[in-house]
């Protein structure tokens, strides 16, 4: 409980910076440097949307990450496994049965580890 009250004193404190900038400057900018403007009006919807902005810019960097990582571990090795998409925060990677275990262990490596973030990240895979 006292992580979700840090959390939303965070995102109270950015929202209310955010709205007294100009209309031009209210962007919300991501760790790997993707931005988001609120130039409208600051109403409780914009206020919603600059709220989910953060989280979504974080995970949207950290599965980035982790494919690109995946990719170079793949080819590296000379694994027949391959990433066919992602949807979210989820990656859909096909491999051979021979390799299937070998590509669980990777992909549990590198899901759970893809940048500095000072929470654990668990990962589910099927």
């Amino acid at each position: 409980m006292q992580g979700q009250r840090t959390v939303n004193k965070f995102f109270d404190q950015e929202w209310k910076k955010l709205k007294k900038l100009p209309a031009q400057e209210r962007v919300v900018r991501g760790i790997m440097g993707q931005e988001r403007r609120f130039s409208g009006r600051p109403t409780g919807e914009v206020e919603r949307q600059c709220h989910v902005t953060w989280p979504h810019q974080i995970e949207a960097s950290q599965v980035k990450k982790a494919t690109s990582r995946l990719d170079r571990i793949f080819r590296r090795q000379n694994m027949k496994a391959c990433i066919l998409m992602t949807i979210h925060d989820a990656l859909w990677v096909e491999s051979t049965e021979a390799e299937a275990e070998e590509v669980r262990a990777i992909l549990q490596a590198v899901m759970t580890t893809p940048g500095r973030l000072d929470v654990p990240l668990e990962v589910d895979i099927d």
